[in-house]
Parts: structure tokens; C-alpha cells; sequence
């Protein structure tokens, strides 16, 4: 039989999180600190959908507000989860875990921001066997979560975490209590993946721009795009030491090099000028000043 899943309403697990972030009473930006504590809450679900696609990727997490308490800003709340399987949702123990998995997983891991592989690893097998343990475990297997996935996450807080500066931010679950480390110096870990490296010959660029800092790295254009290119022709870095003009306007015939890389699911592309091979001025070349 086919599973069928529903969206509404969304299902109550057990297990409940507070926030608490600390403040000064008459002199802290409202905006400053209601925003950085969205963008907080956003990250928490996130690393609880990381949590959940070992259980089934089609979950999805959320929070719900429990309650607010002030002097210091403390908001508690639940789990939830959507699009629950029609066979889980009288499922009172796979909720049970499933809520313990997130909590428990959140106490761990946010004291861990930099932990090393490793360390996540073990948290990660840890919350594995507590799910296996509940009766039918098996309704969902529960496949691990990459830890290159856990660890992206896990940066995503540092950087909303940095947004609270010194400002004390505490989190309280029934594991524990602990205050979430302000990283000043976060390393956050990026992953570059080659995807292609190309080289072109006898193309023709028209300049846009000049700029004789940052590694000589001037704007062109191709006819089809404009993009910024970085000169590596030590030849024609050399006509630039000596002072030959160029301009806006002015074409160059060059051998270049395209590079694309993904960091962290964007694509990064890289021109580089490896040969100029002619330079065409135009009718009113202008001398600059180096």
C-alpha cells in the first residue's frame, strides 16, 4: 500500500527548548534582538531537519511558540514536525523519539560548535541507537545524517550566534542547561568542489574598467557578458610598469582560463588572463595614472 502523507495540521512531539537571551533593559536595539533571535530559531529547525532526514526527508521541522518570559528574553519552544505519515501519526512512542532525537541532538551538538568530526560523529551514532531502541523502529530506519551536513548547519548558528556579540544567549532543555559560546574568532569550514576549468584562446575583450590593485583585476566585457578578470601575463603587467596607456574602450586578444568551483552549494566562477596577445587602442587613448 502506498504511504499517504498530510500537511495539516501539524504533529506535537515530545520535547521542548528555551532560549534565553540576555539584554539591557532600556538600551538594547528591539529590532537588533528580536531579528537575531528569528534568525536563531531559524537555524535551530534547520539543524532539525538535518537531524530528520535520517528518519524520512519529507519531514518538516518546526517551532512552536510555547511562551515568552522577559527581563531577560526567554522563549520556549516546542517541537513539531509536518507532513507526518498517516501510519505514525497515532504513533505515540515513534513521537516520543522522535522528539528525543531532536532535543537531545540540539544539547549535544550546540556545545560542540567546534567539534571535530569525530565528536559529531559520535553524537550522530548516539541518537541512532536511541532511536533503534523505541518498538517499531523500523516503521522508519533511521540512516545517519552526513556529518559534513550536521557540520554546515552547526555554522549556520556560530554566524547568527556572532550577530548577539557579548549578550549572554542560554539554552534549556530537559538534558541540561548551558550557554551558547560566542565564537569571536568562528572558523567556519567551506567546502570548494571543482566542477571545470577551461582555457580560451584568441578571445576578445573590450575594457570596462582598470584597477591596478587587487592583483590588477580589471572588468571586461566579451560581447555577451561583462565579468572581472585577473591579469597573470607578467609580459603585460611589465607595459604597465612602464607606463604604456590604456583605457576604457580599448580591446585586448588574450588566452584566458574559466574556472568554476561550488563553496557550500554556490557557484563560484574564476577568469584569469593568462596571455595578452594584442592590444587595440581606441581613437582617444588616455594615459593613466599608475
Amino acid at each position: 500500500m502506498e504511504k499517504t502523507t498530510r500537511t495539516l495540521p501539524v504533529e506535537s512531539v515530545e520535547g521542548e527548548i528555551s532560549l534565553i537571551i540576555h539584554y539591557t533593559s532600556g538600551e538594547s536595539e528591539a529590532l537588533s534582538v528580536l531579528s537575531n533571535t528569528m534568525g536563531l530559531i531559524t537555524s535551530l529547525d534547520n539543524l532539525d531537519h538535518c537531524l530528520l532526514t535520517g528518519v524520512a526527508s519529507d519531514l518538516e521541522p518546526v517551532s512552536i511558540l510555547n511562551d515568552i518570559q522577559h527581563s531577560s528574553l526567554k522563549i520556549m519552544l516546542a517541537r513539531a514536525i509536518k507532513k507526518v505519515p498517516d501510519n505514525a501519526i497515532n504513533n505515540l512512542d515513534w513521537k516520543i523519539a522522535v522528539g528525543n532525537l531532536l532535543v537531545k541532538g540540539k544539547h549535544s551538538l550546540l556545545q560542540m560548535l567546534d567539534g571535530t568530526d569525530t565528536e559529531l560523529q559520535e553524537v550522530i551514532v548516539d541518537l541512532e541507537e536511541d532511536y533503534k531502541k523505541i518498538p517499531q523502529a523500523d516503521l522508519y530506519e533511521y540512516p545517519r545524517p552526513l556529518v559534513t551536513d550536521v557540520r554546515k548547519r552547526l555554522d549556520e548558528i556560530k554566524i547568527v550566534r556572532s550577530n548577539f556579540g557579548d549578550s549572554k544567549v542560554s539554552i534549556q532543555t530537559e538534558f541540561g542547561d548551558f550557554d551558547l559560546p560566542y565564537l569571536s574568532n568562528y572558523n567556519i569550514i567551506t567546502e570548494e568542489t571543482a566542477i571545470s576549468e577551461n582555457t580560451l584562446k584568441d578571445i576578445s575583450l573590450v575594457i570596462e574598467s582598470l584597477n591596478f590593485k587587487d592583483g590588477n583585476k580589471w572588468r571586461f566585457n566579451d560581447g555577451n557578458q561583462s565579468f572581472s578578470a585577473i591579469i597573470k601575463d607578467n609580459a603585460f603587467i611589465d607595459k604597465i610598469n612602464r607606463g604604456e596607456a590604456f583605457s576604457k574602450g580599448d580591446m585586448l586578444t588574450v588566452s584566458m582560463t574559466i574556472k568554476q568551483t561550488t563553496i557550500n552549494d554556490k557557484i563560484k566562477t574564476e577568469y584569469n588572463i593568462i596571455c595578452v596577445t594584442k592590444h587595440i587602442k581606441t581613437t582617444k587613448p588616455q594615459r593613466l595614472a599608475l
